[in-house]
């Protein structure tokens, strides 16, 4: 699938490419899985010998190469790792986040905990120094003495001839991902946005540095300064005699790393960028930014006129500063700028498109996809329409499409706004206010607002309009890794086994369900229903109004990680390989497809098609009536699928390689997943229908869960949910939005006490919809609305301004919400409320 081949990377027969400032590209480094963390170049010795560039990566190999040419030399490899296709020998049993070289050996820390030093000439392992209990970020080699930062928020220092750890340094307060020795001076950085100076040979801390805003990623010491480049977009020179800020170098991205060479500040930057600005002035603008991959760049190191990057793209390249005159002698005149900042440019380019960023995939094999197919013409059926690079310079977890703007959720810390359409006036947005991965994202109302759950055990809203984040929502005491929105609430999931709903309009927390004994990895809605999947193997059945388990659906064998509704059925993917359809009422289940050979990830279903993402990066398509595969599958991402989302008939997917693809749905599955549904069982209440038709077994198993809330009870009782009715009214109408009072023309329709709306008559999944129990009342006009043919929905939670295409319909509406609100004798129900709420 990918050109080239294995481990080489090499520069023969690629096409040169040049940055706006002069460096061309001369070689890649290519054959790592996962992202390249960083790297160390080891200086040849004699005039036969070779320098080589040594590569770690979240893979867990080290892989040595030959710096001059290209080539592929060894890994390094020592410990057996089970993996999907069995064993495997690695460097470690888990990603390596940093390596160091001294004296002929080479050090490796990792996030299985430990540190690793190798033999550089024999490529064996010779000691492990155990003693950290999370992820090893940054290593030092002081004469006879290792330091260690890591991610257990401690640095240690460790006598190099035994391995023993002699101290503990304990300060910060989030994990240490920097440091930087001079002499017995130790400087270490954190998450914890503070830089702290020790004596670390007697542990003692001396001296505390404040200023940046962000997590502190990389230290350099050179003289009575010190560089700190920081996920703010700042690089902060220090004076370490005074500890006083002297100067804040400004960047347009988060900084990674620091080069200090040749009198330049060299900074390595998110947004595949390379910074540089002179050492010695006071200017905190750069001198130059130019592209040097295609996602975020980890770590640089220059020398002299060569620059080596590593990148998120799982390549290290190497760079050399020439003259016009170079390039023109090797024929390149036409060279173009890896920085091109047209909005095409910026926003699309799929494999083989014609823009530049297209051709620099194809052409120089820059984080090259393989097309989706390899004939020159696409399936119809695998349309890719767009591919959204540069996002992200992480994993993307989840991706919502509204109002024309794609938002995605990723382990970079961010939640990106990106315009559907490039030659809008949208811009691109990312907001950064969690301060861990961002698991989740979800969109309220007609788009205004959008909820973001992090792995920092927080929930944020935010302003789409502004990118200002509104509110964080706390409670939960582990990730959140799923939020629903659904009538007017916000349900959240997270692995400390609970969900928790929430106002969406005022943020406030209703209610707490024990919901599972394991982590809760997804959330579906249904009318008045919400189903939550778990690592318990479990999917359970919960009422929105009364908070009660009404049902457990249990056949899976491991992580239950997607669940789409599409009444009568209820569809499951899980890590067990398995996709599985569920009768919703009588929990009777089938297997849905034959077993697949990767983990199913995630599901999206439109008109009668269920789409499905697995851990291999494919995506492939059924038809839900029959199971009937559909082929040729989508193919594009290297690595697994987390989330997929539909919108207006395109298909969107995220991946483990940071980007966000746009696929076109044919008309022509279209047609042939279309079916009538059955409008008598549809009709039908769906929680009357999971009662009256539930086991014994499941009903006694649901009943056993509890319910704890905070405050009083927001909850309907069980007389409104069953108050009388008027008869199924259905059509078009214009529904204005809460914020930016945006009309959005949405296909409605009332019955048994539920009205719902949908994008058009034709889609059978709801966008949201209302409890009819809720409404107060309902009025012709209103002053403030200059729409024709307008009326008032009012509710206990808000007031809902509509607007029907002519008088006719109008007076349709008007009369079907009087005579429920009539029948149901609301007021009389409010008082009640009111009483027992005062009581």
């Amino acid at each position: 699938r990918r050109r080239g081949g294995g481990g080489g990377g090499g520069g023969g027969g690629e096409t040169r490419m040049l940055t706006k400032s002069g460096y061309l590209h001369r070689r890649s480094f290519k054959g790592h899985k996962d992202v390249v963390n960083c790297f160390v170049v080891v200086k040849k010795k004699r005039d036969d010998e070779r320098e080589r560039l040594i590569t770690a990566s979240s893979d867990g190999l080290i892989k040595e190469w030959d710096l001059e040419t290209g080539s592929f030399i060894t890994d390094f490899r020592a410990v057996e790792v089970k993996g999907k296709e069995g064993t495997e020998m690695k460097s470690h049993e888990q990603g390596v986040c940093c390596l160091t070289v001294s004296q002929g050996f080479l050090y490796s820390g990792s996030f299985d905990t430990t540190i690793a030093k190798w033999d550089i000439k024999e490529k064996t392992l010779v000691a492990t120094y155990k003693g950290h209990s999370e992820a090893v970020y940054r290593l030092a080699v002081r004469e006879n003495w290792l330091i260690s930062a890591s991610r257990d928020k401690t640095v240690r220092v460790w006598r190099e001839k035994d391995s023993k750890c002699v101290a503990v340094l304990k300060g910060h307060t989030g994990p240490v991902l920097s440091l930087a020795v001079q002499e017995d001076i130790l400087f270490t950085g954190a998450d914890d946005c503070t830089i702290r100076q020790w004596d670390w040979l007697s542990g003692s801390q001396l001296r505390e540095y404040m200023g940046h805003t962000d997590c502190v990623t990389d230290l350099k010491v050179q003289g009575d300064s010190l560089y700190s480049s920081s996920f703010d977009s700042t690089i902060r020179v220090w004076d370490t005699q005074t500890g006083q800020c002297v100067r804040v170098c400004k960047a347009n991205a988060g900084m990674r790393g620091i080069t200090l060479t040749a009198g330049k500040i060299f900074g390595a930057g998110n947004d595949a960028h390379l910074y540089v600005w002179d050492q010695n002035s006071a200017q905190t603008e750069p001198l130059t930014s130019d592209q040097f991959a295609r996602a975020g760049l980890t770590m640089v190191m220059v020398e002299g006129h060569v620059v080596i990057a590593s990148s998120g793209d799982r390549t290290c390249r190497v760079w050399e500063k020439v003259s016009t005159a170079t390039v023109q002698a090797n024929g390149q005149e036409e060279h173009k700028s890896l920085t091109t900042t047209s909005k095409k440019e910026r926003f699309s380019f799929p494999p083989g498109a014609t823009s530049f960023l297209g051709d620099l995939m194809e052409d120089m094999e820059v984080g090259h996809r393989p097309a989706p197919h390899e004939s020159s013409e696409t399936p119809a059926s695998q349309s890719l329409v767009n591919v959204y690079n540069g996002l992200h310079d992480d994993k993307v977890h989840g991706v919502v499409v509204s109002e024309g703007l794609v938002f995605s959720a990723s382990s970079d810390r961010t939640i990106g706004c990106t315009p559907l359409n490039p030659s809008s006036d949208a811009k691109q947005m990312r907001w950064s206010e969690h301060k861990d991965r961002v698991l989740a994202v979800t969109v309220a109302g007609e788009g205004e607002v959008v909820f973001s759950a992090s792995a920092d055990c927080s929930i944020k809203k935010w302003d789409v309009a502004t990118g200002r984040c509104l509110e964080t929502l706390s409670g939960h005491s582990d990730w959140v890794s799923c939020l629903l929105v659904s009538e007017g609430s916000l349900f959240s999931g997270s692995w400390d086994s609970s969900i928790r709903k929430w106002d969406v309009a005022t943020c406030r927390f209703i209610a707490e369900l024990n919901a599972h004994n394991d982590p809760i990895y997804c959330l579906a809605a249904g009318v008045g229903v919400v189903f939550s999947g778990s690592r318990d193997c479990t999917i359970r059945a919960w009422r929105t109004d009364t908070g009660e388990c009404i049902f457990v659906y249990e056949g899976h064998t491991a992580v239950v990680a997607s669940l789409v509704v599409a009444d009568p059925y209820i569809y499951s993917a899980s890590w067990d390989k398995t996709i599985r359809r569920w009768d919703i009422a009588t929990g009777r289940c089938t297997l849905f497809c034959p077993q697949l050979s990767q983990p199913v990830l995630c599901l999206a279903e439109h008109r009668q098609l269920l789409f499905a993402g697995t851990g291999d990066g494919v995506i492939r398509s059924y038809l839900t009536d029959t199971g009937e595969e559909l082929e040729p599958a989508f193919s594009y991402h290297e690595t697994a699928v987390n989330s997929l989302f539909v919108y207006d008939d395109h298909l969107f997917s995220c991946s483990n390689d940071s980007t966000v693809a746009q696929w076109k749905i044919e008309h022509s599955d279209l047609d042939r997943g279309a079916r009538q549904v059955d409008v008598s069982v549809a009709s039908k209440s769906l929680i009357d229908r999971i009662i009256g038709s539930s086991s014994l077994v499941n009903r006694t198993t649901a009943s056993s869960l509890t319910l704890r809330l905070k405050g009083e009870s927001q909850f309907l009782t069980q007389t409104e949910i069953d108050d009388p009715v008027p008869s199924m009214v259905k059509g078009w109408l214009w529904k204005q939005g809460s914020l930016f009072r945006r009309w959005s023309k949405r296909y409605y329709t009332l019955t048994k006490g539920i009205l719902l709306y949908h994008a058009d008559e034709h889609t059978q999944k709801p966008l949201d919809h209302l409890v009819m129990s809720d409404v107060i009342s309902v009025a012709e006009g209103d002053k403030d609305v200059k729409k024709p043919f307008s009326f008032t929905l009012v509710t206990i939670n808000r007031v809902h301004h509509l607007a029907a295409p002519d008088e006719e319909e109008l007076q349709k509406w008007i009369s079907a919400f009087t005579t429920y609100i009539e029948n149901n004798n609301l007021q009389k129900k409010l008082a009640q409320k009111r009483a027992a709420r005062s009581y």
